[in-house]
């Protein structure tokens, strides 16, 4: 038996969630750093997003990537999935069922996209994630030496 996903976030009892399924990568660059999408308030997230009904997990990955950072993108393998508990501010609360991958960035299409990526080392990025989710990923994905680099 495996063991459960994790779940991250606070969950009151009496709190309704809308479901939100995604599909996130940790994806290391030259030096073992790695890309982050900025959002408001220099929060950082994994490269991804949310999922089209019916979409697979891996498609919906790689149209994230190229929509979020003009790059085509590989997916090499799934790492596991993890729930975020979260309120965003004016649309309510959220439970992120990702998926999260390991992926490699194979070429930039275009440099019209919706964000800017950001390369740092994952332990330069870890107390700016917005997710705890993203940082459980990094850790079982990244070993300790590269994420000190």
């Amino acid at each position: 038996m495996s063991d459960p996903d994790p779940e991250f976030g606070v969950r009151p009892p009496d709190v309704v969630y809308r479901e939100r399924p995604g599909a996130y990568a940790v994806i290391r660059g030259a030096d073992d750093r790695l890309p982050f999408v900025s959002g408001q308030g220099g929060r950082l997230f994994l490269p991804g997003g949310g999922m089209q009904p019916g979409e697979p997990p891996e498609d919906a990955l790689l149209r994230e990537i190229l929509e979020a950072t003009g790059w085509r993108a590989r997916v090499l393998d799934i790492v596991g999935r993890a729930t975020q508990f979260l309120v965003a501010d004016g649309e309510g609360c959220f439970a992120v069922r990702a998926t999260y991958f390991r992926a490699q960035l194979i070429e930039r299409l275009t440099t019209c996209c919706e964000h800017e990526i950001v390369w740092l080392a994952a332990t330069t990025a870890m107390p700016l994630l917005a997710r705890e989710s993203d940082a459980w990923v990094i850790s079982r994905t990244c070993d300790r030496g590269a994420m000190l680099r």
